[in-house]
């Protein structure tokens, strides 16, 4: 149990007590100790079992009675109830609100939490809030960080306001039911010329269309979570705008036209995801879109149609790059068993099935290849 004395600490500023060692789950029945603690500014409680609490639909009541309170921690705390409304706001300066993993029995985002316009992160991913995004967020112009991830039931369309949140680095709605087009969100980010954001998932939704020129105006991205969609068409060809992504990831979704010159502008690129899509036959990467490709480590382009991806480059071309994991499966490589393939010595996992090689591989490229290899598939070739 937490020891309710620790309320007798008046001059306390910073306590985290949250379980994540030791196999030991704190636990308390009463929230009213921490009101005496009027100088605290970092409250961790995180993993904490808040389920036993006798006045459960008060929990907050005592937290906001915390005026320099900076810092709010209460991720996987077994939560059920969160008011959505306070006849008043005290804790003002509130800076980090992390509310994650719990098990609220409310469905929108409390209102309260729009008159909190110190926020810089916002972490409510893992509850089960539903319903659209609330246009308040436009209040929000501190924030740095947003997690609505893994809620299931937030949707509609992806607003334009969130684009309009200029300090925004981070961003996260992925595993949500977001529906709809994205071009009016990217076209929100015009409004911030020096946009910050850095890392954007929008995994695992039904957003649909293509892939808008506007995403090369996030010129500060680094990684790009856009997986299990229904993205069709072209990668766009404003993606060489995009001097710092090391991750692009758009696998599982309808991609099916081409992937263009641009993308060999990615020079920072470290992974590569466009597997499980259906692209059309013919459709390539080319020697000259890789050649500036020097940090690349992990490329997944498997397809379910044959032939349809074409590595299109030269027998003898050497790459820059050292790859850790690669998968290739029914893309087209062969006949011969290039070069490019020859030289990748720090391979981990390796999927070449059913690539077209009708060659014999040399038993060098086995005997200098990493002895970290895990994975290894070159069923249905010609070897």
């Amino acid at each position: 149990q937490i020891p309710p004395h620790l309320g007798n600490l008046s001059s306390l500023n910073y306590l985290d007590l949250s379980n994540l060692n030791y196999g030991i789950q704190l636990w308390t029945t009463n929230m009213q100790w921490l009101s005496g603690l009027s100088f605290l500014k970092h409250l961790n409680l995180g993993h904490a079992d808040l389920s036993r609490l006798v006045e459960a639909n008060n929990w907050l009541q005592p937290i906001n009675m915390l005026p320099n309170l900076v810092e709010l921690h209460l991720p996987d705390c077994s939560l059920e109830s969160l008011p959505l409304s306070l006849p008043f706001i005290n804790f003002t300066l509130l800076s980090i609100l992390d509310l994650s993993s719990n098990s609220f029995n409310v469905s929108s985002i409390p209102n309260w939490l729009f008159n909190l316009t110190s926020l810089t992160k916002i972490d409510l991913g893992g509850n089960s809030f539903s319903g659209a995004i609330s246009r308040e967020f436009a209040k929000l112009v501190s924030l740095q960080v947003l997690d609505l991830s893994n809620n299931g039931h937030i949707g509609g369309q992806i607003p334009r306001v969130l684009g309009n949140l200029c300090k925004l680095e981070i961003l996260d709605l992925s595993g949500n039911n977001f529906t709809g087009k994205i071009d009016e969100f990217f076209d929100g980010f015009s409004a911030c010329p020096n946009n910050s954001l850095v890392s954007l998932s929008l995994s695992g939704n039904n957003l649909v269309g293509n892939l808008p020129d506007s995403l090369g105006t996030l010129e500060n991205l680094q990684h790009l979570y856009l997986t299990g969609n229904y993205f069709w068409g072209s990668i766009p060809a404003s993606i060489g705008s995009l001097p710092s992504l090391q991750s692009l990831i758009l696998s599982n979704n309808k991609m099916n036209e081409t992937i263009p010159e641009s993308f060999g502008q990615l020079s920072k690129l470290v992974q590569l995801d466009l597997q499980e899509n259906p692209w059309e036959e013919g459709v390539s990467i080319t020697e000259a879109q890789l050649m500036n490709l020097t940090r690349l480590e992990s490329v997944f382009l498997m397809t379910h149609t044959v032939n349809s991806l074409v590595l299109n480059v030269t027998y003898e071309w050497v790459p820059p790059f050292r790859l850790k994991s690669l998968d290739l499966e029914n893309c087209h490589v062969g006949p011969r068993f290039p070069v490019w393939l020859q030289v990748q010595s720090e391979l981990n996992d390796v999927n070449l099935k059913n690539v077209g090689i009708v060659d014999t591989i040399s038993e060098d490229w086995f005997s200098n290849m990493s002895s970290q290899i895990r994975f290894l598939d070159l069923s249905d070739n010609q070897i």
